[in-house]
């Protein structure tokens, strides 16, 4: 027989652990690690937490349900579509099986990939690597390359996808919340080319394009010796003009200290030149830039178009003016 003094002790630890596990629900800690730490099994959690009144987690949203069905369907990761939902992966596949949908069993991609598409990079792929440093994402958690452009330059986001093997794949408009669109400047209409792969994602940082690359870019050993890396570089960061009745066009090239530094090794050595100019300088806000002038912009030019077939198409038309000058039409 169980003394009367036992029960009540028994009781107590009971009623303690259910006030532990109040208390971390409350503050938020997942009902898995919750489970873990109280000593009992998750249904255990949810029901002291609703017996405690507590609301329950990932309670129905019809519109988030919908997207993260619409993401599901379209072939989307499920660890892409819960961090942009931000839910666990686990609901995403909660959300698809009440929606009727199979499990991912033997899942292949909606869209092909060439996962070897940057281990050895053609002309096109040394080019994406220059404009995926300028203007590209890394998000290592999801195994993400994003590249971003407007509406206007969308033909370099196709050439991503044909490059990678899914040039089916429909780009991804973007539309900013009017209380993002409130904080930003004025901007054309924008579109994001993005892709799922950890392999390429390996391949990119062996050439520099990291995650957080912003403030510390520099590129790998192989691609400084590119030219078709700092045409793409040039479309994404860079500037092209031509200046005083023709007389001085201009090709210049913005990034970090270590990268300018970089592009400074480069261009001294294809040119080649002598002497301290040009020099990289700082610019704005921690960055630095190159530029080269007149006859030795002229001789970037024509480097820079014979690097690479594929570029982008506004910037590519002043190069090819800038390197058809002849050296009586530059002072």
């Amino acid at each position: 027989m169980v003394s009367a003094g036992h029960s009540a002790g028994v009781r107590s630890a009971r009623d303690l652990r259910h006030e532990l596990i109040a208390e971390l629900y409350r503050e938020g800690l997942p009902v898995a690690g919750i489970a873990q730490r109280a000593g009992v099994c998750v249904k255990t959690v949810r029901n002291v937490a609703r017996r405690a009144g507590l609301p329950p987690r990932n309670p129905s949203q019809p519109e988030r349900d919908g997207e993260i069905l619409a993401r599901y369907v379209a072939g989307e990761p499920v660890g892409s579509i819960a961090a942009d939902c931000g839910v666990r992966p686990s609901r995403v596949r909660v959300v698809a099986a009440r929606a009727g949908i199979p499990p991912r069993k033997g899942w292949q991609r909606l869209y092909p990939l060439d996962e070897y598409a940057f281990d050895e990079p053609t002309e096109t792929g040394w080019w994406l690597i220059g404009l995926l440093a300028a203007d590209g994402s890394i998000y290592e958690r999801e195994h993400r390359v994003s590249l971003c452009q407007t509406l206007d330059d969308a033909d370099v986001l196709h050439a991503f996808y044909e490059y990678v093997g899914c040039p089916e794949r429909p780009l991804t408009l973007l539309n900013l919340s009017e209380a993002a669109r409130a904080r930003q400047f004025r901007r054309r209409p924008a579109a994001e080319a993005r892709i799922f792969s950890k392999r390429i994602v390996e391949a990119l940082a062996r050439h520099g394009v990291v995650p957080g690359k912003t403030a510390t870019l520099a590129l790998g050993p192989e691609a400084t010796r590119q030219p078709a890396v700092w045409l793409g570089l040039l479309d994404g960061d860079g500037s092209v003009g031509i200046y005083r009745d023709g007389r001085e066009p201009r090709v210049r090239f913005s990034g970090t200290r270590r990268l300018m530094e970089q592009c400074e090794a480069f261009w001294r050595k294809t040119l080649p030149y002598s002497g301290p100019q040009p020099a990289a300088t700082p610019h704005h806000k921690g960055l630095w830039q190159f530029s080269l002038c007149r006859m030795k912009a002229r001789a970037a030019a024509d480097t820079l178009l014979r690097s690479s077939q594929r570029s982008l198409r506004r910037k590519r038309a002043i190069l090819a003016e800038i390197a058809a000058y002849r050296p009586d039409k530059v002072l």
